[in-house]
C-alpha cells in the first residue's frame, strides 16, 4: 500500500462511522467502475474470457459480497 493511501485510511477512520460507511460504499462503488472499464478495454483488445469461466467467477463474487441467496 502506498503512503497516500495510506495517509488517506488513517485520515478517513477518524471520521464518523457513518461517514466511512458512506466512503466505504464510493470506494467500492469506483472499484467497480474500473473493474468494468478494465474489462471493457479487454474486450476491445480481443482478451476475452469464455462465458462461463466469466459468469462463475461474478456469481463466486456475488456470494462473498452478498452471500448465498435463491436466485428465484
Amino acid at each position: 500500500m502506498n503512503t497516500t493511501f495510506q495517509n488517506v485510511i488513517a485520515t478517513a477512520q477518524q471520521l464518523p462511522e457513518i461517514e466511512q460507511q458512506e466512503l466505504a460504499l464510493q470506494i467500492e462503488d469506483m472499484i467497480v467502475q474500473r473493474k468494468i472499464a478494465a474489462s471493457e478495454a479487454d474486450i476491445k483488445a480481443g482478451r476475452v474470457t469464455p462465458i462461463e469461466e466469466a459468469f462463475d467467477r461474478i456469481l463466486n463474487n456475488l456470494a462473498g459480497t452478498y452471500g448465498k441467496s435463491s436466485v428465484t
